[in-house]
Formats: structure tokens, C-alpha cells, sequence
């Protein structure tokens, strides 16, 4: 894990935009480029809890190290690694993206592929899950997109480290639309004698790419109608899902793909590995069902062009050279 105090140069004195649990800077990394350093809010006053937070953040930077050097892939963002003195606790750095998040991406791009950045987030996903990693804080704008469009994900399990209660910190209520109902309310086989806080599992991130894959493709979070977080829980825990979207009315395979991923029950949500097979071309996914309604499209659009050019030539025909 990489020590970057005093080789990065902080660009601006106040943050370009505000996390749920971190403050984001724009810097400079020698012989890198521009770089953004997460300075982490959420520290507790009291002495045992602040070691204890201190601790778990030193925790997840040398597991996103290791991420890093022995599972690098396309679609996890890169960790550089920290700094010290921006903030009361260590402070990661990872690239600056000029597009930002997911979110703001397909907003500022409505003629992006919306279904190309579902399978990056699927298949970095996938990459996690297949060596025993749980991300833990899957959501749109943990999902940044690279200046070539890729998307890639970031912030591997940083909601659970900056504070040591339940329903008081960042990973339930700022991210409560895209929590799976067990960690909401786990159950009492769940519950560990030190700890009532339950664990994230791969089953818990599918639910969550689930939620993040309509927020990619509807521009808006989940639940968008409902505007208080304890009601989104409310409605959670009691099965209850978001009404299926109007640019999804005329996609069967993707809505059912992603009311299998959000199932109350995690026992039967589809694998990563499924929902990266249901998605990918290669595999007669949905972009297989995709392609050829857009080259259905390509064909009607180049009919209708030669009819009105008949017309055209109808109405106004060429002069006859003498």
C-alpha cells in the first residue's frame, strides 16, 4: 500500500462534489495526472470508536491494494493509494474521470449505451465475486465511467467503515435504495453476538446491481417517487419493488432479469456469472436480442429516406438536359 503524502498537490481548497461519506478533491499526482483524493467524513468523537474506525480504514486500503496489485480488471477502478493530513483519517486516491459517475454520465450522454455500461458493472462484479470479494456499496454513483466510456467500479465496501452503528450510518441511509432487504433487517440467525450489523454477501451485491442497473437506465434512483429513505426501507423489507419503467415496458429478457437479481428471497437470485451471460452478446444475451431491432430500425429509417426522396423527385423532378 503506497504512501502518497506530499506527492499530491491539492488543485482547489474546497471539494468538487460531496460524497455520502467522503469529501472528493481534485489533486495532482506526480507523473500520473489529474487524481482525486477521498478525504472520509463519519469519525466519532469517542476514543475507542475513532481507533476502531481508523482501523478498519487501514483495513480496506490494503484489501483495495490488494484488489489492485492481484485482481487488477478493465472495469475496477484503480487504487493509487493514500494520503495522510486531508483529513482525520487516511485518504485513498483513485484517477479523475472528466465523465464522473454512472449517473451523471447517462445524463449528460443520453445517446450513450446504456445496456454496455450494465455489462462493465456486471462483469467487474462478476471479476469481485469470483475471488471471494464482496463489493458491499454497489450504486450509480460508486460506478464511475472512464474517458473512454468503460464503466469501472469504486468504493469496495467503504460505507462500512466510518462508523460502528446500524441505521445511523452512510450504508444504510445514504444508500438505502439500493440495499438488499436483509441487511436491512437481518434476521436473528444473522445477527453475531459483538456485532448486530449484517454482513454484505455476493447475493446482497446482486440485489444491489439490480437496483443500480435501473438507476443507470432511467437516469434516476430507485424509488424516485418516494422521497424519504425510512419509507424506501419500509417498502423493502416488505417486498416491495419499483414499478417497472417506461423504457423498460418493451424488454421482457432485462425487466425479469432484474426482478430474479432484487427477489426477497437471496437464495434465488441468479449468480453474477448468469447475469453476465444473460447480458452478453457473446452468449445470445439481451444485446443479442438488441442488435437486430437496431439493424430492423437502420432499414426502416433508410425506406423511409428513399420514399421521400421518390417523393421529393416527384414534386420537384429534375430538368431534362438539352
Amino acid at each position: 500500500m503506497m504512501d502518497l503524502s506530499g506527492k499530491v498537490t491539492k488543485l482547489d481548497e474546497h471539494p468538487f462534489q460531496f460524497g455520502d461519506t467522503s469529501d472528493l478533491y481534485r489533486g495532482t499526482l506526480d507523473g500520473t495526472g489529474s487524481v482525486v483524493v477521498k478525504v472520509l467524513r463519519g469519525v466519532s468523537s469517542i476514543p475507542r470508536e475513532r481507533e476502531l474506525v481508523m482501523q478498519r480504514v487501514t483495513e480496506l486500503l490494503e484489501m483495495w491494494s490488494k484488489v489492485q496489485d492481484k485482481y487488477a480488471h478493465r472495469n475496477l477502478c484503480t487504487f493509487y493509494g493514500y494520503v495522510e493530513g486531508w483529513g482525520q483519517l487516511r485518504s485513498p486516491v483513485i484517477p479523475y474521470f472528466k465523465n464522473g459517475n454512472a449517473i451523471k454520465y447517462v445524463k449528460d450522454h443520453p445517446e450513450a449505451n446504456h445496456t454496455a455500461l450494465l455489462i462493465d458493472i456486471a462483469a467487474g462484479l462478476q471479476w469481485l465475486h469470483a475471488h471471494s470479494i464482496v463489493h458491499g456499496n454497489l450504486k450509480g454513483s460508486n460506478v464511475l465511467v472512464r474517458d473512454d466510456g468503460v464503466a469501472c467500479l469504486s468504493d469496495i465496501q467503504l460505507s462500512s467503515v466510518t462508523s460502528t452503528t446500524q441505521f445511523t450510518t452512510a450504508g444504510i441511509a445514504g444508500g438505502a435504495r439500493h440495499i438488499a432487504p436483509e441487511i436491512m433487517n437481518p434476521s436473528d440467525d444473522d445477527e453475531e453476538e459483538e456485532d448486530d450489523t449484517a454482513k454484505h454477501t455476493q447475493e446482497s451485491d446482486i440485489y444491489s446491481f439490480a437496483m443500480t442497473a435501473l438507476e443507470v437506465l432511467t437516469g434516476q434512483p430507485p424509488f424516485s417517487s418516494t422521497k424519504l429513505d425510512s419509507v424506501v426501507i419500509s417498502k423493502v423489507v416488505k417486498g416491495i419493488r419499483p414499478e417497472r419503467p417506461e423504457v423498460l415496458q418493451s424488454n421482457d429478457v432485462l425487466w425479469k432479469l432484474l426482478q430474479r437479481c432484487w427477489d426477497q428471497d437471496p437464495r434465488v437470485r441468479p449468480s453474477m456469472t448468469e447475469v453476465v451471460n444473460t447480458l452478453s452478446p457473446a452468449h445470445g444475451g439481451i444485446m443479442a436480442y438488441v442488435a437486430p431491432l437496431r439493424e430492423r430500425f437502420r432499414k426502416s429509417l433508410a425506406l423511409v429516406v428513399g420514399h421521400l426522396r421518390k417523393g421529393f423527385l416527384w414534386i420537384f423532378p429534375r430538368r431534362r438536359r438539352d
